[in-house]
């Protein structure tokens, strides 16, 4: 029945789920294309609305300039009196040539305010003769000599013979021209100078700035014929060459919208460019991606919203929809989290079953109530089997020290005899009495450390009698840890190996056994400062103590009487997983085992 209820809550949830993302996928779906479409169409429409103003802006103004032009080279009441003008220059300065020369000069300042009209006087018109004689008037009325080859514009002009040349420069005061220069001819047909038409880059491209400020999202770049920018004056960035580099790379074609790439910033621009017929001229315009599909990536955001909130609302309708058929079983796990085994081993549950209006669920019930009882009967059963097989273990490791430690005292009593130390054989045997006690006794499989302390002081003394000397045995162990649990002959076969194997000199040898409880648990250590464990010997005990396999805990490694694995292994019978259990060994300060127990 579990299975049952899951599969029609899981249907409720997938098929009311799926519906309403089916649904809004597909209105968000046909919301996005229209939105995509039209915003393409409008950037499209857009550019190309743009592109109109700009070349139109841009033709007025050189079409108004070369019109200029045009006029002063068919006047030829200008070009006469300019060459009248000329010639007085030329000639040796008097009184009357000096007058004039200024009734010339005026005449041609006339003809030129003439000329430009009430509209155009924000041109400079400047007049040159092909010797350096120049006369101005517009903006500035000047005239005087100049070198004609320093102008920008002097070989282009003179290359195409009458033809408009344009340039662009700074003048003299710092500030930005635009400049429509040609050649003009005598009625001989026959060079006779050149005429400037100057006007001011603000002016020139007043329209463009006006166009580019109230389309924010447009950067505009104009360049010459020969790929040299014009528009905006200034381009520190080089990003005009880079566009000019991409459309020759690319083989974009003129007047093709919505071209999109990356800038040297790896964000995504959108280019058009186009050509003014008459001049050649490029006008590229670029427009920033992200700023011409906010709308669309707010709507995109917007959609992913109302998606997630669909879905929550969804979820909370399949919630309740499944909530009476859901609710006893949450009920039943909630009755089942009651249920624990201690460390002990110990069954306990607290389980309450209720009958319900749903006959599968009551039958559940009944089921979980019988697997309870059968669960913790046989539980109680394990438990016994449990206890009964780790006394035998027990009982049968503490057997194996009793006789290896009464051969070492009846050796040790032997020894005493043959170098005639019969006074102390009675101490000797009344310690060994005392020792052989406690190891026979039936105290249970552990005392307190206490008792292995005492037990382990007879020991040394035992051994003081044997040596004949006094053996320094320092103990430092806090009150609280006198009573943690150790395995009975825990310390007792460690001295004894201490003594045995790593005692280097009877007046120098000493042994500590100091302890510590620390937060998380104890630690007991027991060193000495003999030579320490032979590196073999030590690798053994590792091997064996790491490997856990009951052959290498059979072998062992007898040290004094009692394998280190058999001390080990009761040890992890006691404490599990929770035993610290370390060997160090070093042959200039001795060796230190440790032994601890962290509180999980």
């Amino acid at each position: 029945m579990l299975k049952q209820k899951r599969s029609i809550q899981s249907r409720i949830f997938l098929y009311s789920t799926f519906i309403t993302v089916v649904i809004l996928l597909l209105f968000t779906s046909i919301i996005y294309v229209i939105s995509y479409r039209n915003i393409t169409e409008n950037i499209k429409t857009t550019q190309q609305n743009l592109h109109s103003q700009i070349k139109g802006s841009l033709t007025s103004e050189i079409e108004s300039m070369n019109s200029i032009s045009l006029n002063f080279i068919y006047s030829n009441m200008v070009k006469s009196n300019f060459d009248e003008y000329i010639k007085l220059e030329q000639s040796i300065a008097n009184t009357d040539k000096t007058q004039r020369k200024y009734q010339k000069r005026q005449t041609i300042y006339d003809f030129v305010i003439a000329i430009l009209g009430p509209n155009n006087m924000n041109n400079q018109i400047n007049m040159y003769s092909l010797d350096g004689y120049h006369i101005g008037s517009g903006l500035i009325s000047n005239s005087g000599m100049a070198s004609l080859t320093d102008f920008p514009w002097y070989d282009e002009v003179l290359k195409n013979k009458g033809k408009a040349t344009f340039t662009q420069f700074a003048s003299s005061g710092k500030k930005e021209m635009v400049s429509l220069s040609r050649t003009f001819y005598n009625s001989n047909y026959t060079l006779d100078g050149i005429i400037e038409i100057q006007r001011p880059y603000d002016e020139f491209y007043k329209e463009i700035m006006d166009i580019e400020k109230s389309n924010p999202n447009y950067t505009l770049y104009i360049v010459d014929s020969n790929d040299q920018l014009l528009y905006p004056a200034l381009d520190d960035s080089n990003t005009s060459k880079e566009l000019i580099q991409l459309i020759y790379q690319n083989e974009i074609e003129p007047n093709l919208p919505n071209v999109t790439f990356r800038d040297k910033f790896r964000q995504k621009k959108i280019l058009y460019w186009d050509t003014i017929a008459k001049s050649n001229w490029k006008i590229i315009m670029v427009l920033n991606y992200q700023s011409m599909y906010k709308t669309l990536n707010d709507f995109t955001k917007a959609a992913i919203f109302m998606l997630l909130l669909s879905l929550c609302m969804t979820l909370t309708f399949s919630h309740l929809s499944a909530k009476k058929i859901s609710t006893p079983i949450q009920l039943l796990s909630k009755e089942l989290e009651t249920v624990h085994i201690d460390n002990t081993g110990t069954f306990s549950s607290n389980i309450q079953l209720e009958d319900t209006s749903i006959s599968e669920i009551n039958t559940l019930y009944h089921g979980i109530s019988i697997m309870e009882q059968k669960i913790h009967q046989s539980l109680s059963e394990l438990l016994v089997a449990q206890k009964h097989e780790l006394d035998a273990k027990s009982l049968a490791m503490q057997n194996l020290m009793g006789p290896h430690f009464l051969f070492n005292s009846l050796a040790a009593i032997s020894a005493m005899a043959i170098t005639e130390k019969k006074k102390d054989i009675p101490f000797f045997c009344q310690n060994l009495s005392s020792l052989l006690r406690y190891a026979s006794s039936n105290l249970g499989h552990s005392v307190l450390l206490r008792e292995e302390i005492e037990f382990a002081l007879k020991y040394v003394y035992c051994m003081e009698i044997k040596f004949d000397h006094l053996i320094p045995c320092h103990i430092d162990i806090p009150t609280k840890l006198e009573t943690v649990s150790l395995p009975k002959m825990t310390l007792q076969p460690l001295i004894e190996n201490a003594f045995k194997y790593g005692m280097n000199s009877i007046d120098t040898f000493e042994i500590t056994i100091e302890g510590e409880m620390v937060h998380e648990g104890w630690r007991l250590k027991i060193k000495d400062n003999g030579f320490g464990f032979d590196p073999l010997i030590l690798d053994g005990i590792n091997d064996a103590i790491s490997s856990k396999s009951p052959v290498s805990f059979e072998k062992g490694i007898e040290l004094g009487g009692m394998g280190i694995c058999n001390i080990y292994l009761r040890l992890k019978q006691l404490y599990g997983d929770r035993l610290l259990f370390q060997i160090h060994s070093d042959e200039s300060s001795g060796s230190e085992i440790l032994i601890g127990v962290t509180y999980l």
